[in-house]
């Protein structure tokens, strides 16, 4: 049989007779004696049984469902763990694996014809355990919130007394927290700000979620706003799948300001509803707008039935000064200056010339391909022959397959056509809806530069690659906005 073996110490363990070389010389005697192959070892040094989550032991899982080996072999049962559900749900994973198990110290060995009977019945009591402990579980849950104790983590606002610290483990209001949960419902309660509003106000006065470890958040964002303001912890409760009884902690809020704030919901709720159904929000520059001061992508955001066009560069805690910029009034600029292009007289001379120009630019870099194609065809020839070493082969070929993929055919898309649309882009625009206009923006420019300054709100437009050169035909009545060029990432 193919036999492995793992073994565990802790740090504190190390000089009680259970080092690794003592559990690797006991289970490789059992091996031997046997006559199995010990195919592999693993072995978690200083790592606790508390987890079974140890680097070793799950390449030892990963390799079992692999069916790299047929049986595992350990110096005692708790070197897999020291947690009786943990130990049973391993030997359950490893019968429905197929792999066997033996503890080369205690007796547990499921190699044997009675110890697979044994393993079968212990891998049935590990579902009965498991399922017994979740339903204990749950009513134990059950029973501390309705004896006004709180199952999780506490919110924002509280503070615990830890009973592992001389505390009595009840939930208490941090008086600076708490005050921060007080101003964030009363400000919700005027009407006047929204769940993003709220987290910025926290976030500008020095507030910050509660949290450990990678769950930690640092900084409010709207939805946990949001939570905030529907909890009713504030109110002195706690629940339990969605049942909430009156709790042992001291109330933060008012019933009365928690009534009001979620009335205010519902009637946003209602309000939005009915916007939207009335009137679905387009965003013309949705995809293209860019931040003129850092390049970021900008999003669309409607706020009090008002659309903006806003750069989340902060939320991820980036420096930038951009400011929100109304949406109306950037796709009014775009489609005023739009609107004024014109093209000169001989524009249709000058647009044949151009693809002619990159006509022959094309016909100059399929020849070249070529050429470079046959260099490949006669490299491979002279390293057949045994002209070309090995490595010369390869260095040379990696040259050639660089120029290659350096060498792209221009796109040649129908200017002419491109150019009669734009020429007459006033009547376009004017007749299209918002999302045909979006889909217009789309096709022609590959991003437009937006900017809450003075200088705004267009700083300047970038034309997708293939129209570039369309776009340094035109000519504007009305004082030009700047053509980035079409490979920039920030605005000229």
């Amino acid at each position: 049989m193919r036999a492995v073996i793992y073994t565990r110490v802790s740090t504190e363990m190390q000089t009680e007779g259970y080092s690794l070389d003592a559990q690797l010389n006991a289970c490789r005697n059992l091996a031997q004696g046997r006559g199995w192959d010990v195919v592999k070892v693993y072995s978690d040094e200083g790592v606790s049984a508390k987890t079974t989550n140890r680097p070793q032991f799950q390449a030892l899982l990963r390799d079992a469902r692999a069916g790299l080996f047929d049986v595992v072999i350990v110096h005692k049962l708790d070197r897999l763990s020291r947690s009786v559900a943990d130990v049973l749900t391993t030997l359950q994973n490893l019968e429905k694996m197929g792999v066997a198990f033996v503890s080369a110290t205690e007796q547990f060995d499921f190699t044997t014809p009675i110890g697979k009977v044994m393993l079968t019945l212990l891998a049935a009591f590990a579902q009965w355990y498991l399922d017994n402990l979740s339903t204990e579980t749950a009513k134990g849950k059950k029973a501390r919130a309705q004896a006004g104790l709180w199952n999780s983590a506490v919110p924002f606002g509280y503070r615990v007394h830890y009973k592992k610290d001389g505390g009595d483990g009840l939930a208490y209001p941090d008086e600076k927290d708490a005050e921060g949960v007080r101003r964030a419902f009363e400000l919700y309660a005027t009407g006047q700000y929204s769940d993003y509003d709220i987290a910025a106000w926290l976030n500008q006065a020095g507030y910050r979620p509660n949290g450990r470890g990678k769950r930690a958040l640092r900084l409010f964002s709207k939805d946990t706003v949001t939570d905030m303001l529907q909890n009713r912890f504030y109110l002195g409760e706690v629940c339990y799948k969605g049942t909430w009884y009156e709790g042992l902690h001291e109330a933060i809020i008012s019933e009365e300001l928690f009534n009001l704030v979620q009335e205010v919901r519902r009637k946003r709720r209602k309000d939005t509803s009915l916007r939207a159904r009335k009137d679905a929000q387009v965003y013309i520059l949705s995809g293209v707008a860019r931040c003129a001061r850092c390049g970021g992508k900008m999003r669309g955001r409607n706020a009090k039935g008002v659309r903006y066009y806003r750069d989340p560069a902060r939320d991820r805690m980036v420096n930038c000064t951009q400011s929100i910029v109304r949406a109306d009034e950037a796709e009014d600029a775009l489609g005023d200056y739009m609107r004024t292009l014109r093209l000169p007289q001989d524009w249709r001379d000058q647009i044949i010339e151009l693809l002619q120009t990159e006509t022959d630019r094309a016909e100059e870099v399929k020849r070249e391909r070529a050429a470079l194609s046959r260099q490949l065809e006669r490299l491979k020839d002279l390293y057949l022959l045994g002209d070309v070493s090995l490595d010369d082969y390869k260095a040379r070929k990696r040259q050639l397959e660089k120029q290659l993929t350096g060498l792209t055919p221009p796109v040649m898309p129908n200017l002419e056509k491109a150019a009669a649309m734009l020429d007459n882009f006033g009547n376009l625009w004017d007749a299209a809806t918002p999302a045909e206009r979006k889909e217009i923006v789309r096709a022609l420019l590959k991003a437009v530069y937006l900017d809450s300054g003075e200088a705004g709100p267009i700083i300047a437009i970038e034309p997708r690659p293939e129209y570039a050169a369309l776009f340094e035909f035109f000519r504007s009545d009305i004082e030009p906005v700047p053509v980035a060029p079409a490979s920039s990432k920030t605005a000229s």
